[in-house]
């Protein structure tokens, strides 16, 4: 029977916990797949106005795929693309995507979080990342930056929804591109020292051993 290394068996339990602690909840999270509405709609997203928001073919540095999802400045009002996922109270959660826009001053964009119960309803407040805008320190038209926002589900929790959310004026010169979109599970403190306990056994028993 051939031998299995304890140094390669230990690797692959940590890297195999570690990529589930960081796995993106969220499908289709850089918006290749389209749905059942065709070529701009995003599987697995709902989009509040198909006219206003679309997905779409872009040109993109490397990282961004071939498509990204389009928030056009063609409504003077909050539009968004969300998606809700199973999701655990107290549990801690970073949402975040990627933007580049080009903007006019008191037009913005953000991640946002949004908390439910089992029945669908609202559970405590939203949160939200800080904005992108004109006049951010990382700002440039057509450049993309990341927002992230971090928070603990509430009480009564059972699902945790993610709006790539706008606010844009309708004069039609402006709009935002978002892509690479995720939400993962923050592993708690407990949960990393475990992983490296496990570690630290595996070692020990190859070095009592001789394995």
């Amino acid at each position: 029977m051939k031998k299995i290394s304890i140094m390669k068996l230990s690797g692959v339990i940590l890297l195999t916990c570690a990529g589930l602690a960081n796995a993106n909840l969220l499908t289709n999270g850089d918006f290749e797949q389209a749905g059942i509405g065709g070529a701009e709609d995003a599987f697995g997203w709902f989009q509040t106005n198909p006219f206003v928001v679309t997905r779409v073919a872009d040109v993109n540095p490397p990282g961004h795929g071939d498509f990204t999802m389009l928030i056009q400045d063609n409504d003077a009002n909050f539009h968004w693309a969300s998606q809700i996922v199973p999701a655990t109270a107290g549990q801690e959660y970073t949402a975040s995507a990627e933007f580049k826009a080009k903007l006019n001053a008191g037009e913005a964009a953000w991640v946002l979080i949004d908390w439910f119960d089992a029945a669908d309803q609202v559970v405590g407040s939203f949160e939200l990342s800080d904005d992108y805008a004109v006049g951010d320190g990382d700002y440039a038209d057509f450049a993309w930056v990341s927002r992230s926002v971090t928070a603990v589900a509430p009480a009564g929790t059972t699902q945790i929804g993610i709006r790539l959310f706008t606010s844009l004026d309708g004069l039609g010169d402006s709009g935002v591109w978002a892509d690479n979109a995720d939400i993962v599970a923050i592993p708690e403190p407990a949960t990393m020292g475990l992983f490296g306990l496990m570690g630290g056994g595996l070692l020990w028993v190859r070095k009592r051993f001789s394995i």
